[in-house]
């Protein structure tokens, strides 16, 4: 797609093309359906190259994909998406730039990010939080064969109770296992919903065979007391409590997600609620 594109001039091989700035941008209530299977997204990129500034945007509420790639190399940073009624960010044919900060909560919809057409994009921190109500496709979707990707410093927040019960990381086709990579990811996700469909054993193997990654498990009462152990998620669909003093033990992990709130119980003294991470 790059040389059909802006982002790739044949004469130069120039990837790095710039079609401008965008910063601090929110698109709101877009989206339609032209035709069947034929729709106008929030936000869609067509061959951009890395040149183009995209920083702070926000998509919420369209009426199909949040965010759509096709191609290019542009890079993107500080991105939010909620609401839609399809995918939330959907990369294709042969996008491979870097999206940081990734904020994604899926509510209605599918995919929180979707991949086909041989990409191989970075994802390097995100948040992903799927909602009961989500149609299908989990927290990341490998939907073709070919499809590689890698992910960094990310936590995948899945819910469960989607109307088709796919995993937080689910994939149809065979993935391009060589080209995928996992490093300081965390999984949240009820019991045979973290890796599911086509390739979920060899994408299971790739993540066991990274560096930091973890499964994790949300506490199973908003009030925290004693000692943490393991991976612990904090997620911000509801305040949290502690009761007299909390201890995160050496070698546990504690993620709280942005925008969450964390108070302490009323009392003094030994009564007193705070929280300490102990470190070896």
């Amino acid at each position: 797609v790059n040389t059909n594109y802006g982002g790739y001039d044949a004469a130069t091989n120039n990837l790095s093309d710039s079609s401008g700035v965008f910063r601090h941008v929110k698109i709101l209530n877009s989206g339609i359906t032209m035709q069947p299977e034929k729709e106008i997204n929030g936000l869609s990129l067509i061959g951009v190259g890395s040149g183009t500034i995209f920083e702070d945007i926000t998509v919420d509420r369209s009426d199909d994909d949040g965010i759509e790639i096709w191609g290019g190399t542009v890079n993107l940073s500080n991105v939010t998406i909620s609401n839609c009624t399809d995918d939330y960010f959907d990369i294709d044919d042969g996008y491979n730039g870097t999206v940081k900060n990734l904020v994604i909560n899926t509510t209605t919809g599918n995919a929180g990010i979707e991949m086909s057409g041989n990409t191989a994009a970075t994802f390097d921190g995100f948040t992903i939080t799927t909602g009961d109500t989500q149609a299908k496709e989990g927290g990341i979707y490998f939907k073709k064969d070919g499809i590689g990707g890698h992910f960094k410093n990310g936590t995948i927040i899945h819910n469960g109770g989607q109307f088709v019960a796919d995993g937080a990381i689910q994939s149809k086709g065979v993935a391009d296992i060589a080209n995928v990579s996992f490093e300081n990811v965390a999984i949240t996700s009820d019991a045979g919903l973290d890796f599911t469909g086509d390739s979920a054993a060899e994408l299971e193997a790739k993540f066991n065979s990274g560096s930091e990654n973890i499964i994790c498990a949300l506490p199973t009462s908003v009030t925290l007391s004693g000692e943490l152990t393991g991976c612990t998620v904090l997620t911000a669909d509801k305040p949290w409590e502690l009761d007299g003093l909390v201890v995160v033990t050496p070698g546990a992990e504690l993620r709280i997600q942005e925008g969450t709130t964390v108070a302490g119980l009323p009392g003094t003294g030994d009564s007193t609620s705070y929280m300490i991470v102990d470190k070896d």
